[in-house]
């Protein structure tokens, strides 16, 4: 690779990196503005009935994409015939799984002896088919990191939903105020999608070309089936053997913890993975690259949720009202291990960007057996239980992950945890530091305003002062202003 093209490549790269922050502080700050209006209005029943759907809407995606999407962005050259081939096989993909679960809703409904769920299901899962006429056109985009206009796509489609749904919610919809605010955002996504990627649909399926992705995207589809199963897997569990409300409590704690889980994840995926296969055959800017990303991500991480375990009690309290206190335990448990889920995505990346999409699907059956007997342990003796067992898998997975890296890069398991600790130790000793000084006592109000502040301010000092270069890069990306470091 010439320096022109790892200059434009590093400017194609901080420009994705840029606007997929934007996008994930727009969306989440909106997404979070529209579930916080609806969560005071709605019940946490509410959320458990659509919680009890999760498993079946995620795997039917996941199935309906066969991981094409991420085959698609990874493949060096594409002809315009392979994304109208993988449209067509998402579409019909989509559509059979639709009407299989529409078939199997009464099932599903008298497997939680909850009668609602029946039409639930039926209208809930039409979002799998209408997601999976996008699926293509947004990993076009993403291949082009022209990632400024998923931005703008996402933002306009949870405004619009996200007004339907606050306005179905005051009306006394219930759960369908849920069903369709998450229906219209797929639905003013997709149909965006098809407006901006520029793909040319043609009437015929090549089978041909999707033999030719699917020996790299079967790895990539087991592998997040088995994840998303698991993942999955807790909320029907605990709905199932405990009750609605515990399912929907449970799921809210997931929901607000896997709010930066999922833009890390989603950034990992946008910009990470993207880049990382366009360097994939350049070992010693991959390495450095892959460095620089583990910093970077250990810091933020640490960060957002040493704030979000400091202003856990008064942020439920002043804003979800204290019907959603009962969630507090699994909410702080979660963001332990909202922590070490996005360092999972960062590995996969890195297998799959180096076209070993097999370790990956290998790690991944490896962890779930382990996470699995966690559960079987950990189901008779409560959900903050089950949540710990996750926890312990979960750091099992990590060491796991950094075995097999370092066998593809040459980063030492020592290298990585010496670039790993530092960030979270110092937000140790800060959580540490806030929750002696909250033993005075506060008005809620106070001390949500106070914890964000001291923790802020402590961050910004231990970055600055302790010299982390992933502090320096996150704060020149912040301002714009060029990098003064190549670590």
């Amino acid at each position: 690779m010439n320096a022109e093209s790892a200059s434009n490549l590093k400017t194609q790269a901080a420009n994705s990196a840029f606007w997929s922050l934007i996008e994930k502080i727009g969306i989440q700050g909106l997404a979070a503005v529209v579930g916080l209006f609806m969560t005071r209005l709605l019940l946490p029943a509410d959320y458990g009935l659509v919680a009890m759907l999760d498993i079946f809407i995620a795997v039917g995606l996941l199935i309906s994409d066969c991981g094409l999407g991420q085959a698609y962005i990874h493949k060096q050259e594409t002809e315009s015939s392979d994304a109208s081939s993988i449209f067509l096989f998402n579409a019909a993909a989509g559509i059979i799984l639709y009407v299989f679960i529409f078939l199997i809703s009464k099932i599903i409904s008298d497997f939680y002896s909850q009668p609602q769920l029946l039409a639930v299901c039926r209208v809930l899962s039409l979002n799998i088919p209408i997601q999976a006429m996008g699926l293509v056109h947004q990993s076009k985009l993403m291949k082009e990191f022209r990632l400024q206009i998923l931005t703008k796509i996402k933002i306009t489609s949870l405004i619009i939903s996200g007004t339907l749904g606050i306005f179905l919610s005051l009306k006394g919809w219930g759960v369908w105020a849920l069903v369709y605010y998450i229906t219209a955002f797929s639905t003013l996504n997709t149909l965006s999608l098809w407006i901006f990627a520029g793909i040319n649909v043609r009437t015929k399926l090549r089978l041909s070309t999707i033999r030719s992705y699917f020996n790299y995207s079967s790895k990539i589809l087991y592998a997040s089936l088995l994840d998303s199963l698991y993942t999955n897997f807790f909320t029907m569990l605990i709905s199932k053997v405990y009750q609605v409300v515990t399912g929907g409590l449970y799921s809210k704690a997931r929901l607000l913890q896997n709010i930066p889980v999922i833009s890390a994840t989603q950034i990992i995926q946008s910009v990470s993975f993207p880049l990382l296969s366009k360097i994939q055959h350049d070992a010693p800017r991959f390495n450095q690259a892959f460095k620089k990303q583990v910093r970077v991500l250990s810091f933020l991480m640490s960060f957002i949720m040493g704030i979000m375990v400091l202003t856990a009690k008064p942020f439920i309290i002043l804003v979800l009202t204290e019907k959603w206190l009962p969630m507090l335990p699994y909410f702080q448990l979660l963001c332990a291990l909202g922590w070490i889920l996005p360092f999972h995505s960062l590995h996969s990346a890195l297998l799959n960007s180096k076209g070993r999409s097999d370790l990956s699907l290998r790690l991944e059956v490896i962890k779930k057996a382990i996470a699995i007997s966690g559960l079987i342990i950990s189901i008779p003796f409560g959900v903050e239980i089950i949540i710990m067992a996750q926890i312990a898998a979960a750091v099992l997975g990590l060491i796991l992950h950094m075995i097999y890296s370092k066998r593809l890069t040459g980063y030492t398991i020592s290298e990585q945890m010496k670039d790993l600790l530092p960030p979270v130790l110092a937000s140790a000793s800060i959580v540490g530091a806030i929750l002696a000084f909250n033993i005075f006592t506060f008005s809620n109000i106070i001390l949500f305003l106070t914890d964000i502040a001291l923790a802020s301010a402590l961050y910004y000092l231990a970055g600055y002062f302790m010299k982390f270069n992933e502090f320096m890069f996150i704060k020149n990306i912040l301002f714009n202003t060029p990098s003064q470091s190549n670590n």
